[in-house]
């Protein structure tokens, strides 16, 4: 259990807890805090620390839910983590209370929540938890959901029933707002008080259906109507009906079984087909019927005995052409009946509910009607009501050409306009009349995916809205791949190019400008060039680009100028001299680049022999070199600038020269059977087989050769220094021949 939060504590630098709130406790922590640079008062709930939710999934989700705006969907603010643990952080408006809601919601409220959370399921926001703390009211009556989004384990700690969707969830939310009992049935549903038949049926759904949507749970509120109407058909065709009938021709039938297979938005309609399967009875057991005798009534009430003797009175009964008449009328009439219920059935597989309702209804009571007839045993009346049937299925089914391709037509245009509660209505038409057409079919398929289209588009919107054109398009190429070639979203994908490409044309031509004025040239020409690229043969880019060509001709004499003065203040002669003499290719009028091309060539000629020096100082060994150096000491001195750094290297030239004559000590040691000789000296050199010897020289590089008889010569170099005092050399002949 996480520690309890004290008032003026402070949560993420940002918020100060003023209060706490009361939950229940199936909810965490929660607390009243405020925002430390502002008054705002928030609402804080602390999440479960157990659930192992990636923090990078919780950041995702409270990135989408900011942008989340509903008047009833409490608006999420920041979710936020310290020492204390992670919090949500939510909308707290001065006049709302924090009570939770209270009772069943009447029809009204109960619509609103629907909607509500069918919006926010459309988003891709799902509604987990629906405990007594999930939904509240301001004191203007305004319902308020709470958590949107959030996977329920991280609000109550606990894990989430896979197995139990989130509108199974609310039904059982729903039905526990007025009775603790489970569900039963739908029957019991009507025995609980304060349920209104609205509520009956939305639970009644929700427990009974799956894969529904709350879009499902909310239009199921509107079929009350048409449930009733079908249930007093049903009730009227059952009167007639033997029980044993009514159950054999039920369990004769199929189209029970393949209704519970239909979609909800189907199931409805087909429930009217079925009442005329049940008073369908009559197609099996009234041709049995009709062959017997009618019942005198007065039969059935008991009579006093005739007395013996007395004359009995004969009732005349129908006659026997007659009988056969009717006979053969109910055996017609039982034929012309399953056929008009074969095609009947044929329609409905068609969707006849979608596209002509009144029709089927229409269909259904005259079935009837013929029905009633022939359970009266007025064969001959039901035969001429049977053929009026069946031809009236039969013009229907003649229609059916014209219809699908008006259908289709209209199906086609709502698509491409984007009308989108006439384009599913009308492709669940189309896809119905066409059972076959694979490519409509497919269509069908894809048509059903814009609801979550839609979702994405509405993301897409609010991104762009933030100014977040690349999150936008990212959510549209997402839908895109739903439904590749929906024209309305290819529409929203091809105008958010256009200002994605408007504002990149925008953005260019602002830096080329820019750049123009800073006599950025490149980045000017660069950024020209990007503006052509989104919008070719643009005069308004061509004429930025010839400016920056023309402030490029007349200021890039002007710039290579700067450049090689730089480089020869710098001491770079080389580079100097190329700028001097590239210059002087470009503006040959231009005076004095010639005796500068001069200045860096003797800059360069200093400098190289300054190096030789330093490389070598052996060569003041010579006299020549000596006085070539003792020159060059006086030439630098003598420069003007720009003189980079020959100067400053002066002093160690100096250095050299006053150092080339002064004798350094040298200590040569052998093994007194090497005959040592130092090259370069003359006779002074040869030193014989000694074992230790010290000579005096100047500075410079010598070279020692080693020989004995038997073993091989060795070649030793050194250099005199007046940085190395004292050195030391040993000179040995070592290996064998």
């Amino acid at each position: 259990m996480p520690d309890p939060i004290d008032n003026g504590t402070e949560l993420a630098k940002r918020y100060v807890v003023v209060g706490a709130v009361s939950g229940e406790p199936s909810l965490t922590e929660r607390w009243q805090a405020q925002r430390l640079d502002t008054d705002d008062r928030l609402l804080l709930t602390r999440l479960s620390l157990g659930s192992g939710e990636p923090i990078t999934d919780l950041d995702r989700t409270s990135e989408r839910l900011r942008k989340l705006v509903h008047p009833n969907i409490r608006r999420h603010i920041d979710l936020i983590e310290d020492d204390q643990g992670r919090f949500l952080v939510d909308d707290l408006t001065t006049t709302e209370r924090l009570t939770p809601f209270d009772g069943c919601p009447s029809d009204e409220q109960l619509s609103v929540i629907l909607s509500t959370l069918d919006y926010a399921e459309r988003l891709g926001f799902t509604q987990n938890t629906f405990d007594s703390s999930w939904l509240s009211s301001d004191d203007l009556g305004t319902l308020k959901i709470a958590y949107t989004g959030w996977p329920e384990s991280l609000l109550t700690g606990q894990q989430e029933t896979a197995d139990i969707s989130p509108q199974r969830k609310f039904t059982h939310w729903l039905l526990q707002q007025v009775s603790d009992e489970p569900y039963v049935s739908s029957a019991a549903l009507a025995l609980v008080p304060k349920l209104t038949p609205a509520a009956q049926r939305v639970i009644q759904v929700g427990m009974t259906q799956t894969h529904i949507t709350f879009g499902d749970l909310l239009q199921s509120m509107t079929d009350i109507s048409l449930q009733a109407e079908a249930a007093n058909s049903q009730l009227t065709a059952a009167s007639f009906t033997k029980p044993s009938e009514k159950s054999a021709v039920l369990e004769s039938e199929p189209v029970a079984k393949r209704t519970e297979d239909q979609p909800r938005s189907l199931q409805q309609p087909i429930i009217a087909a079925v009442l005329v399967l049940i008073g369908g009875f009559v197609f099996f057991v009234l041709p049995d019927l009709a062959t017997q005798s009618p019942i005198d009534p007065a039969k059935t009430s008991e009579a006093p005995a005739t007395p013996i003797g007395t004359p009995t009175q004969i009732n005349a009964g129908p006659a026997p052409v007659a009988a056969a008449r009717n006979k053969i009328a109910g055996e017609q009439a039982t034929e012309l009946a399953e056929t008009f219920l074969r095609k009947l059935i044929h329609l409905e597989d068609l969707g006849i509910s979608l596209w002509a309702p009144e029709t089927l209804t229409q269909l259904n009571d005259r079935a009837i009607e013929a029905d009633e007839a022939f359970r009266a045993n007025d064969n001959l009346a039901a035969l001429t009501q049977y053929q009026t049937l069946l031809e009236a299925v039969i013009a229907v089914e003649a229609e059916l050409p014209s219809r699908k391709a008006d259908y289709r037509e209209r199906a086609s245009l709502a698509l491409d306009q984007g009308e989108t509660d006439a384009t599913m209505t009308l492709w669940e038409i189309v896809a119905r009349l066409h059972p076959e057409d694979t490519a409509i079919q497919s269509t069908w398929s894809e048509v059903q995916n814009i609801p979550g289209i839609l979702a994405l588009m509405a993301e897409a919107n609010l991104a762009q809205d933030a100014g977040e054109l690349s999150s936008a398009k990212d959510k549209l190429i997402e839908a895109k791949a739903l439904y590749p070639t929906w024209k309305p979203l290819l529409a929203r994908l091809n105008a958010l190019d256009q200002t994605m490409t408007q504002r990149a044309y925008q953005k260019a031509m602002s830096a080329g400008f820019a750049n123009l004025k800073d006599s950025n040239f490149t980045a000017a020409i660069k950024a020209f060039n990007q503006a052509l690229n989104l919008r070719p043969s643009d005069a308004a880019a061509t004429d930025g680009l010839a400016q920056v060509m023309q402030a490029q001709s007349q200021n890039a004499w002007q710039a290579q100028l700067q450049v090689a003065r730089t480089a020869a203040a710098d001491g770079q002669w080389q580079t100097a001299k190329t700028a001097f003499e590239t210059l002087l290719s470009q503006a040959p009028g231009l005076t004095g680049l010639q005796n500068d091309i001069q200045q860096m060539a003797q800059r360069l000629t200093l400098s190289s022999e300054l190096a030789q020096f330093f490389e070598n100082p052996a060569k003041l060994q010579t006299d020549a070199a000596l006085q070539a150096a003792k020159a060059l000491a006086l030439d630098i001195s003598q420069l003007s600038a720009p003189t980079g750094d020959l100067q400053k290297q002066l002093p160690k030239l100096t250095r050299l020269i006053r150092n080339a004559r002064r004798p350094l000590p040298l200590t040569i040691t052998s093994d007194g059977q090497t005959q040592v000789t130092v090259l370069r000296i003359g006779a002074a050199g040869d030193l014989g087989q000694i074992t230790t010897q010290q000579l005096t020289l100047i500075p410079g590089r010598y070279i020692l050769v080693g020989s004995r008889p038997g073993y091989r010569d060795v070649r030793q170099e050194l250099t005199l220094s007046v940085d190395e005092p004292n050195p030391s050399i040993a000179v040995i002949c070592q290996d064998r021949i």
